[in-house]
């Protein structure tokens, strides 16, 4: 992180620059279950013009599994 940033940056306050409720989850694991139950058809709905839709559901479904095979349990 730039020490520019870390020291002088400042919470935003600009509601468009808040993070999505659905991303908020506390636990990246939460987050990991989330994706990989998300329909396509509810991925282009609420995440279409966002960042993420670069990666597509897909690519986001591929990652979600990399990170339960990093720090899931061994039932997930």
């Amino acid at each position: 992180m730039c020490p520019w940033n870390h020291k002088f940056s400042a919470a935003a306050t600009e509601t468009a620059f808040s993070p999505l409720e659905r991303l908020a989850a506390p636990d990246a694991r939460d987050l990991a279950r989330d994706f990989l139950a998300t329909s396509q058809a509810e991925f282009t709905k609420t995440l279409k013009h966002t960042p993420l839709s670069r990666a597509k559901l897909s690519g986001l479904k591929r990652n979600a599994c990399a990170v339960l095979a990093n720090v899931g349990t061994p039932t997930e």
